[in-house]
């Protein structure tokens, strides 16, 4: 089982534990400890669970009220290898508790003990993203009636389980990164974000006026402050439906040689394009039907346009060049964005633009391309998808029919003050001060 816990956390949370201990004793007048077991008051644990469209991934929060509004601070994150997403039990909705969150709460129920806490201190919430709102109603509540009993059956009160809406994805995250650059108080400007997962896109930004945008806003109360948030989620705007979508124009297009991935001359070579899902067969592309050419923007420019106005979005990217204060705001790259560039060895780069483009030439390109690119980086899918996903990721973002952001307004970030990136926080922050 992977564990992702920093020691740091792991010590400060036994310090903070030991020296409320030591003052519930003083306050007693206590010197046996075997008569202090109360928990400090206001105290409570939030485990939100992010099932995704390719992982789930657990999150314990420690919440506690202030002054100022609650704090929340990240004791554990945990993704266990056997996991895969939700989603994927589509065709054994059954099984998803007994297989995808049992090794998630052995992971909790493990750091409790450990820690000391009382598991009925513990609310669990599991919230699914884009990769369940692509499964049937019927299927999905077959799901998360299983998912529910695995909670109960372990002792935890089951929160909130279910699928959250793309708008309240991009709320949380778009929360998330402003409460941790401490943008959420008066007088200070906050920014907005674009998170590019595997099925959807969320991007969301606080504007002064809702005039004209209908329900794309929502309306939060956090640390005293009220904001109204435009949050716009585009099923099928995450970095592999893109591409499936750009597989299926390319064919429509009648393309002899797909444009966006790179020239191989190794004939029985065969790119891995699209991975079979719980209702999608597996998608490949032969390596002599490759060749990697400027078109692949144009193609990617119509999946852009086509799915971003489509009847389930409703909301062509380009509106938001026309929202007031978009064209000031700052924009926090997030997820697919990141590894990108992390992967293609360009974060910190002060055009991220033009290094990304730039990039984008200088690998993709060539009589033989493909083998250049694996002898550098290996034959991993992730690797084979790279020119096609990098492509996409500079059309959505800096192209002049996509968002048309400029690199002095961009920062690529994973984590912030040394904590992780999640839209899990945002929830937990406004779910502590309800």
């Amino acid at each position: 089982m992977h564990h992702v816990l920093s020691q740091w956390i792991m010590r400060a949370f036994t310090q903070y534990r030991q020296a409320l201990f030591l003052a519930s004793l003083l306050a007693l007048g206590c010197t046996n400890t075997a008569l202090v077991t109360a928990q400090p008051a206001g105290l409570a644990y939030e485990a939100v669970i992010d099932a995704g469209s390719s992982g789930t991934r657990l999150y314990l929060y420690e919440t506690r009220p202030s002054p100022q509004g609650p704090t929340v601070s990240l004791l554990l994150e945990d993704e266990p290898d056997a996991v895969r997403g939700l989603s994927s039990y589509a065709d054994k909705p059954d099984q998803a508790g007994s297989r995808e969150l049992a090794p998630l709460l052995s992971g909790l129920e493990k750091f409790l003990k450990t820690n000391a806490i009382d598991a009925g201190s513990v609310s669990v919430s599991v919230l699914a993203t884009a990769g369940m709102r692509l499964v049937d109603s019927a299927v999905a509540s077959r799901i998360y009636e299983s998912v529910r009993q695995e909670i109960t059956s372990r002792g935890y009160a089951a929160r909130q389980v279910g699928t959250i809406s793309g708008q309240e994805e991009g709320v949380y995250a778009w929360v998330d990164v402003n409460h941790l650059k401490g943008n959420l108080r008066p007088g200070h400007s906050t920014e907005g974000i674009v998170e590019v997962g595997g099925a959807s896109a969320q991007i969301a930004l606080a504007v002064k006026s809702t005039s004209g945008l209908g329900n794309a806003t929502k309306r939060i109360s956090i640390v005293g402050q009220q904001y109204d948030v435009l949050s716009v989620s585009y099923l099928g705007l995450g970095q592999n439906e893109a591409r499936r979508s750009m597989l299926q124009t390319v064919t429509a297009q009648g393309l002899s040689r797909n444009p966006c991935f790179p020239n191989s001359t190794a004939s029985d070579f065969v790119f891995q394009a699209m991975k079979a899902g719980a209702d999608q067969a597996s998608t490949s592309v032969s390596g002599d039907k490759a060749a990697y050419s400027p078109a692949c923007f144009d193609v990617y420019l119509d999946v852009v346009k086509q799915t971003s106005a489509s009847a389930v979005n409703q909301f062509p990217i380009g509106r938001f060049q026309s929202v007031p204060g978009f064209d000031q705001s700052r924009f926090v790259l997030l997820a697919s964005f990141y590894y990108q560039m992390r992967d293609w060895d360009l974060l910190g780069q002060k055009r991220p633009d033009r290094s990304l483009l730039t990039e984008v030439f200088s690998r993709c390109v060539g009589p033989d391309a493909w083998q250049t690119l694996a002898d550098r980086e290996g034959t991993g899918l992730f690797v084979q998808n790279s020119c096609a996903n990098a492509t996409y990721l500079y059309t959505l973002i800096f192209s002049s029919r996509g968002l048309a952001l400029s690199s002095s307004r961009v920062e690529v970030l994973k984590e912030i003050n040394g904590q992780p990136l999640t839209w899990t926080r945002g929830y937990a922050l406004l779910a502590a001060g309800s």
